[in-house]
């Protein structure tokens, strides 16, 4: 692609870039949500912390949590019951299953 070619795909993206971002702005603008009371009462977030809260906070003492589930004892003279097994009954196949004969249709 020549140099000339590429300038002329580039200007027409350039003005377009611009033109929308200034509409979008406008746009934004015009529509905006808040009302002017309500922009009045809007204060902004004080940026001072209370590093003296912070500090005091990473001084904390530290806890470690404990894992360990109490064992409970097995009493030995207590029967315990094992389960049963159980028949399993097993299928056969029904006549529909069996594979069909080619000769036969």
């Amino acid at each position: 692609m020549k140099q000339k070619d590429l300038l002329i795909l580039l200007i027409p993206m350039f003005l377009v870039t611009v033109l929308w971002v200034i509409f979008n702005i406008y746009h934004n603008h015009v529509s905006s949500t808040i009302t002017d009371p309500l922009t009045v009462q809007i204060i902004p977030i004080d940026g001072n912390f209370n590093r003296a809260s912070l500090e005091s906070i990473k001084d904390r003492k530290r806890t470690e949590p404990l894992f360990i589930a109490p064992v409970k004892e097995v009493d030995e003279t207590t029967p315990t019951i094992s389960p049963t097994p159980t028949a399993q009954a097993t299928g056969t196949a029904s006549p529909s299953a069996a594979p069909v004969n080619q000769e036969g249709l």
